[in-house]
């Protein structure tokens, strides 16, 4: 018993066997800056044990890095999985009283999907007296941005006649980890030197899963709407990833009016009043502040011309229209940001002089303010799942269909996924397709190997038998010349070269190759149904109308292709 008291400081007794080095479960919580004590033997800091990073390369927790203290000597092990108990990060440390780990976020050098991990530390008393003890939990990683749109109309006249605008947004993918969305806005004041304030952000909805509302917004303020994805962890201060610009007029009331205008009530109008004039000559000024002016009033059949003036220039604009028609945008233009004085001057057109103001506004361009490009460096340089290897051959490339496959291409367990690049990064669209490749496997080098090729290559050309299923490259349509039939199907029913050893800008039925003939060549996407080929690959008719319509050129897509042991590759 002495010699075991040696090796540990608490024992646990199971039956008669004494177990020496003994780790218990770590409390759920404990009081940040102490620490917690588990057993006697290890000591866990509770701030050495994050419960969340972020590996997006900005320099803020891209490393989780958990540390374990012993009382005495111990080599270390760490384990982290997957929901579906699949390891993506091991660590063994040597003997010594602390153990510091450290885990990028990436599986065998591919950033790793976002999403709750498992982690085990297993301790062993470096002298090797008693078995090995554990202690585990849960991390959380987060490293991709959600793509979110938020909309607003321009003006709350545009919808209301009381100062309410309309405001939405969405995501076309929000994450199993998103809880909602944060709605919050905050005016934004213009000077007369365009310079931009904003003021205090403020709450409209939190974590709601609803997808529009509406919003107040005082006559002649300029307001930002923003829109923050809402995470169930704790993992930073929620940020806005979409915004949108929104403004209420001042309504008629606001001008400063030479003789011969009068006052009108109408419940149909801006905040229920208008001003009237008919007699040539008559004049309405006001000062307005922002960029997008616009002037607002009815149109009618008694409606007549009238002359607006914005910072001296003049515009001739007609309010005449065969129905009554109420908050009508009478006149509007884009101005530097700053200070504008607007005036109306009546023309006095015979027959029809009336001119009816309801108000005026001034605001933010129309567009919607997004917010700075993600950098396509880093994790951000490939689609997620792809190895750094590939990041230059992909630069330029805002679309790539990526065909990862097993080492043996012919078992119809190639996965084909269709991947953007946009503002926040990689998005994966459609549907994911399985597919069929070259008899013999990968790697084709010279013609009749029936092998696949490996590597990126371009998707320029496209045809069939059918008719163009909605995609913007180039379309061959030719039922003669594609209408081979393979086991009772019409295997080019649609076609998509695949440019290795091609010209590309030719036809998918072209044989013009611009390299050696031994190459091989006329690698082609095309409707295959459970069989090996020469080397093209067989996906599905439905699978092949979704790449199809996918692919435009504008974006320069490509194909990266080969066996999964390529597609991680780091170096």
């Amino acid at each position: 018993m002495s010699s075991l008291l040696r090796h540990a400081v608490v024992a646990l007794t199971t039956g008669a066997v004494l177990v020496p080095f003994a780790v218990l479960a770590a409390p759920a919580a404990a009081t940040a800056g102490t620490t917690t004590p588990v057993g006697a033997v290890v000591t866990i800091s509770t701030r050495a044990i994050p419960a969340f990073f972020t590996p997006d390369g900005d320099g803020r927790d891209d490393f989780w890095a958990p540390v374990v203290e012993a009382t005495s000597p111990a080599t270390w092990a760490l384990t982290v999985r997957d929901a579906k108990t699949n390891i993506v990060r091991s660590q063994v440390l040597p003997a010594g009283a602390r153990g510091s780990f450290s885990w990028d976020g990436k599986k065998t050098g591919v950033l790793a999907a976002d999403g709750t991990y498992s982690w085990t530390v297993t301790a062993t008393s470096a002298d090797g007296v008693g078995g090995p003890a554990s202690i585990g939990g849960t991390v959380i990683l987060r490293a991709r941005a959600v793509a979110v749109t938020a909309r607003a109309s321009t003006f709350s006249s545009d919808v209301t006649t009381n100062g309410y605008s309309a405001i939405s947004w969405s995501s076309a993918a929000l994450p199993p980890y998103a809880t909602g969305y944060n709605i919050s806005y905050r005016q934004v004041s213009i000077s007369s030197l365009g310079r931009r304030t904003y003021g205090l952000t403020r709450a409209l909805l939190k974590n709601t899963k609803r997808r529009s509302a509406r919003l107040y917004v005082p006559a002649g303020a300029i307001y930002q709407v923003l829109v923050a994805v809402v995470d169930h962890a704790p993992i930073r201060a929620v940020k806005p990833t979409a915004y949108a610009m929104t403004a209420s007029p001042v309504d008629d009331r606001a001008f400063v009016y030479s003789r011969g205008w009068s006052g009108k009530r109408s419940s149909s109008s801006y905040k229920g009043t208008l001003t009237y004039a008919s007699a040539k000559g008559r004049t309405a000024t006001r000062v307005v502040y922002g960029s997008s002016i616009r002037l607002l009033g009815t149109k009618c059949k008694a409606c007549g011309s009238m002359t607006v003036t914005v910072d001296g220039r003049k515009y001739a604009v007609s309010a005449y229209a065969g129905s009554t028609r109420w908050r009508q945008k009478l006149f509007a233009t884009n101005r530097l940001p700053g200070r504008h004085v607007i005036k109306v001057t009546v023309a006095g057109t015979r027959g029809h002089p009336g001119i009816w103001l309801d108000g005026v506004a001034g605001t933010e361009p129309v567009r919607a303010v997004t917010p700075k490009p993600l950098a396509r460096t880093g994790v951000n340089a490939v689609p997620p799942g792809v190895g750094a290897h590939w990041a230059k051959s992909l630069l330029g490339h805002n679309k790539v269909l990526v065909a990862d496959g097993t080492n043996n291409s012919t078992n119809g367990k190639i996965k084909m996924q269709m991947w953007n690049w946009g503002s926040t990064g990689w998005h994966r669209t459609g549907n994911t397709y399985y597919a069929w490749g070259g008899g013999n496997g990968w790697g084709k080098t010279r013609q009749g190997d029936r092998r696949s090729p490996t590597g990126v290559f371009g998707l320029t050309d496209a045809g069939g038998y059918y008719r163009n299923p909605g995609t913007k490259l180039p379309y061959q349509w030719s039922p003669g010349t594609y209408s081979a039939v393979v086991n009772g199907y019409r295997v080019y029913s649609y076609v998509l070269s695949i440019n290795y050893n091609r010209v590309a800008g030719t036809p998918p039925s072209s044989a013009r190759i611009p390299g050696p003939s031994s190459r091989g060549g006329q690698i082609r996407l095309h409707e295959g149904h459970a069989s090996s080929s020469a080397g093209c690959i067989g996906v599905s008719r439905a699978g092949m109308r979704s790449m199809l319509r996918w692919a435009d050129p504008r974006a320069k897509p490509v194909i990266l292709m080969g066996p999964h042991t390529s597609i991680i590759r780091r170096r």
